[in-house]
């Protein structure tokens, strides 16, 4: 297993009412590898926390407002729970409503701290960790790829640490995604521009189904065509170094030069059989392609596909 020392981002909570109990439990099991979390009772303890320079967030109730803005020097990001009462409009600071679930508020919290440049975050590897790295691509389009994935990648988070990426053209999951998300588009803002904090905006980012967790397809086809093996690399190496998914499902339905150096780095490829002379001779094409480039290992590692709809192998 890999060991990471990581310049933790410093939480504090301050809580009056034990509310906030629920939540640092949650914060502390889903983010302990990027967030390090107290929860205060006593206002004096807190202050020395405040002084001694230690807190980089802090969530406390909208009732704390005027108490605490005394220290927006010393705090880069202060966050207040409003029960209704106060509109974003009338706060100096954000406001997040209380009564909604956790993983919600999270999502709002870590957003903030991705755009405030006040907040330094950064991981230093020690050593290295094994994680699994599969795909699936169809080089005739189609051939139930993503299906078969998504599903695969469901029935693996039943025992492990699973995130699905999409790096589709376009969005096939609006039966599945109930609320909107930047998906891979944002992915690619924060890899060019933001990279140190690209670990924080994924978590604003993330689609969860079950166990699963999810970045789908960009908003634009053409931010995937932008991509290069260079923003896959970095891509990569912040999955590996600073999440803790045990296994990444890639869906890869574009193939330019990020797609092949995925495909060389990926531990499995899951590409359907094809069924007729016009997919045949596709496939062909792909193979060639790939041996005069000299990757012939992406062919050694392919594997053909289930169909969902049918339980046969393609």
């Amino acid at each position: 297993m890999e060991r990471v020392l990581v310049k933790k981002i410093r939480l504090a909570l301050f809580d009056n009412d034990g509310y906030m109990k629920s939540f640092v439990g949650y914060v502390c099991k889903k983010y302990r590898n990027i967030v390090e979390t107290r929860l205060f009772t006593d206002f004096a303890m807190l202050e020395k926390q405040v002084q001694s320079g230690k807190i980089d967030v802090l969530l406390a109730s909208e009732e704390f407002v005027e108490r605490f803005q005394l220290y927006s020097d010393q705090i880069p990001q202060m966050v207040f729970l409003s029960e209704g009462n106060m509109g974003k409009e009338k706060s100096k600071f954000p406001v997040i409503f209380k009564y909604q679930a956790v993983s919600k508020i999270v999502k709002e919290i870590f957003e903030l701290m991705a755009e405030n440049d006040r907040i330094s975050y950064h991981t230093e590897i020690v050593s290295k960790r094994t994680v699994e790295m599969i795909c699936g691509y169809a080089p005739f389009g189609g051939g139930g790829v993503t299906e078969f994935l998504f599903q695969k990648a469901e029935s693996l988070a039943k025992k492990r640490k699973v995130l699905y990426v999409n790096l589709e053209e376009f969005h096939g999951f609006s039966h599945v995604q109930k609320e909107k998300q930047g998906g891979m588009s944002e992915v690619l803002f924060y890899l060019r521009q933001k990279r140190g904090k690209l670990a924080l905006k994924l978590e604003s980012v993330l689609y969860r189904k079950g166990d699963l967790a999810c970045i789908f397809s960009v908003e634009d086809y053409r931010d995937l065509h932008s991509m290069t093996k260079e923003d896959m690399a970095e891509f990569l190496q912040v999955l590996q170094e600073q999440t803790e998914y045990e296994v990444f499902v890639f869906d890869i339905g574009f193939l330019g030069e990020a797609g092949i150096f995925l495909m060389e780095r990926c531990d499995k490829i899951y590409m359907p059989r094809p069924e007729n002379r016009i997919q045949s001779s596709k496939e062909e094409a792909f193979e060639k392609n790939l041996r005069a480039s000299g990757q012939e290992k992406i062919i050694e590692k392919r594997e053909w596909l289930m169909r969902p709809e049918t339980g046969k192998r393609s």
